[in-house]
């Protein structure tokens, strides 16, 4: 018996009849609908706690960093903070670039801020400036070992203007 290549017209069936059995059994496009997610209580007290210190720091500059928290004794010391807690930035020694992170006189963490931020400047001058919690990434309340925040500080530089904080 021969098994040769099947003729030309069947292949062209078999594809047509592939696609229109997928035409039939698509599925609708689900149409997405904008829900805006209600804020939780814990959400309110802290975008309320930024506010005030955003209010009482109108006509400062302003810069944010990002920071992470590892080990579980130090995620518990810096949980102790909430949104609007002032935290303590020092140069690191022996790194002319690297600033730790203090909370409550504990060494928290350390960061390397960007080229082009402030901070290592008003760090090496003993400039004034406040740093306070920003936010916590709430997705990782559940790990003990992990905490990923932000940090912001307010200054006041010659020849840099005021920052409109937004924290919507």
């Amino acid at each position: 018996m021969y098994y040769g290549p099947a003729p030309l017209p069947l292949m062209i069936f078999a594809i047509a009849g592939f696609f229109i059995y997928l035409y039939k059994h698509r599925t609708p496009a689900r149409k997405c609908s904008e829900t805006l997610s209600t804020p939780t209580p814990e959400e309110k007290s802290n975008v309320l706690a930024m506010e005030k210190v955003v209010a009482a720091h109108e006509g400062y500059s302003a810069e944010v960093f990002d920071i992470s928290v590892f080990g579980r004794r130090r995620v518990e010391t810096f949980r102790l903070l909430s949104p609007g807690s002032k935290v303590e930035l020092r140069l690191k020694r022996g790194c002319s670039a690297c600033v730790d992170i203090l909370a409550f006189g504990e060494y928290i963490t350390d960061f390397v801020p960007d080229l082009g931020s402030n901070l290592l400047r008003l760090l090496r001058e003993k400039r004034q400036f406040d740093a306070y919690l920003g936010g916590r990434d709430l997705a990782f309340s559940y790990n003990d070992t992990c905490d990923f925040c932000s940090v912001i500080i307010f200054f006041k530089l010659d020849g840099v203007p005021p920052t409109h904080v937004n924290l919507k």
